[in-house]
């Protein structure tokens, strides 16, 4: 019935107030924030296409998109972050949050915290190594990985480790020597000091 009473409502409208009628009640204005997944800073600077155009997030992350429909959707990505399709369906505040999806630390001697050059790290296909500062770091990773971790020399142990929670950013991997050098290590430091 009261469908019926819209349209027999809005046949007695000229056309030009039909049109903006319409907008004002079947348009939604959404606004939120985009921001990262684990640390909740903004992600400012980030543009999001639309069909006509592209809209920007200030520096603070905040946007505003007005959308004629429900299920209205777009996507959002940003260098070192998932793209993340979003689906609107009311004009709530919509907070997005993109997961980081690099991997970055070093790779450090367990004993001495000296950085370790040219250790190789591999992530499936994805392969790096070291710089002169121990430092590494891998793109397009997921929430969960499995590392693969080389040392340059039979100095240090290899590595498998497995990571569950990439939300940290930065990830410090102490190499530690094998266990047959490590203890002919403490012996002689034993012999020295003792």
């Amino acid at each position: 019935m009261k469908s019926k009473l819209k349209i027999a409502l809005l046949a007695t409208i000229p056309i030009p107030v039909v049109i903006i009628l319409y907008v004002f009640l079947f348009t939604f204005t959404l606004q939120g924030k985009v921001v990262d997944k684990y640390s909740g800073k903004p992600l400012g600077n980030i543009g999001i296409p639309l069909s006509v155009r592209t809209i920007t997030t200030d520096k603070n992350g905040n946007y505003s998109i007005s959308f004629a429909r429900k299920g209205f959707s777009f996507k959002v990505s940003k260098k070192d972050y998932e793209t993340k399709k979003v689906v609107l369906n009311s004009n709530s505040p919509a907070n997005i949050n993109l997961r980081p999806t690099t991997l970055a630390g070093k790779v450090i001697d367990a004993y001495t915290k000296q950085p370790i050059e040219n250790v190789q790290i591999t992530y499936g296909e994805q392969e790096v190594k070291t710089d002169h500062k121990g430092s590494y770091k891998l793109s397009d990773v997921p929430e969960k990985i499995n590392l693969a971790i080389q040392a340059p020399s039979k100095k240090y142990e290899t590595l498998e480790a497995k990571i569950i929670d990439t939300a940290k950013k930065d990830f410090r991997i102490n190499l530690k020597p094998p266990k047959a050098l490590e203890y002919i290590t403490s012996l002689s430091q034993a012999k020295q000091y003792g």
